[in-house]
C-alpha cells in the first residue's frame, strides 16, 4: 500500500474512527502504546489509509561504569500531560519512549505528517506538536551512593528529542479473528522521502545500544 496523502478532512474522520475503538485503552496511557499504535495502522490499513510508526525516545541513561556493576547516575524521561487517566486522578505519565501512527496528510501548506495519538490528543498533530507535548525531565546523582535529585526540566534542545526517532512502515496485516489482533507482516517499502534517513539513525542507534550492552558485559565479573 503506497504512503499516499489524504485530505485533512478523512484525517479528521480516520482520526475519530480509531478514537471511537473501545478495545484499545487509550485512557491508560501508562503502557502498551507499541501495542496500540500497530493496531491502529491496522485499522487505517483497512481504511485504504497508508501510515507509518514515529518514535520518539528520551536521552539515553548516564550509568557509572567504574563498579562491577554499572550504576545508574542520570535517568531521563518524558513527562506528558494526559487528557484523561484510568484512576481518574493522574494528571501526567512518564515513558521512556512512546510511538504511534502517522499519516501523510494534504494540507494548505502541502503535504505534512499528522500524528494520530488519541492517548495524548482529541485530533490529529504535526510531530513537533507531538513531541513538544512530551517534555524532557532528569534526575541524577553524583554518586552511585547518593540519592537522586528531584525531577527537572532536562538541559536539552528541542531539536534533540527526535534523534534517534525512526519511522517503521506497516503493510496491511491480516486481522486473526481469534484474538482481534493484527498480525505483523513484513514491512512495505513504502515512497517516503525520510524512509531511508530515519532508518539510518535508528540503525546507528541499535548499532549503540548493542555496542554499549557488549561492553557493559566485558566489564562484569
Amino acid at each position: 500500500m503506497a504512503f499516499d496523502p489524504i485530505s485533512e478532512a478523512d484525517a479528521s474522520k480516520a482520526f475519530k474512527e480509531l478514537a471511537r475503538y473501545t478495545h484499545m485503552p487509550f485512557d491508560y496511557p501508562n503502557d502498551c502504546c507499541h501495542t496500540r499504535a500497530h493496531q491502529m495502522c491496522g485499522l487505517l490499513a483497512d481504511q485504504g489509509i497508508g501510515s507509518a510508526k514515529w518514535w520518539h525516545f528520551a536521552p539515553p541513561d548516564v550509568y557509572d561504569n567504574s563498579a562491577p556493576k554499572p550504576k545508574l547516575l542520570v535517568d531521563y524521561r518524558l513527562r506528558v500531560q494526559t487528557p484523561g487517566h484510568v484512576d481518574g486522578k493522574t494528571t501526567f505519565v512518564m515513558w521512556g519512549w512512546h510511538v504511534a501512527p502517522v499519516v501523510r496528510v494534504k494540507t494548505l501548506l502541502g503535504v505534512k505528517k499528522r500524528v494520530f495519538d488519541p492517548s495524548m490528543f482529541d485530533s490529529p498533530v504535526s510531530i513537533a506538536k507531538w513531541t513538544g507535548a512530551q517534555e524532557v525531565l532528569m534526575r541524577s546523582r553524583k554518586s552511585a551512593t547518593d540519592d537522586f535529585s528531584t525531577w527537572q526540566k532536562a538541559p536539552v534542545a528541542s531539536s534533540n528529542r527526535q534523534e534517534v526517532a525512526g519511522v517503521f512502515f506497516t503493510s496491511r496485516d491480516t486481522l486473526d479473528a481469534a484474538t482481534g489482533n493484527y498480525a505483523q507482516k513484513d514491512a512495505n517499502k513504502l515512497a517516503d522521502p525520510d524512509f531511508l534517513e530515519s532508518h539510518i539513525r535508528l540503525g546507528i542507534h541499535l548499532l549503540t545500544a548493542i555496542f554499549s550492552t557488549t561492553d557493559l558485559l566485558r566489564r562484569r565479573p
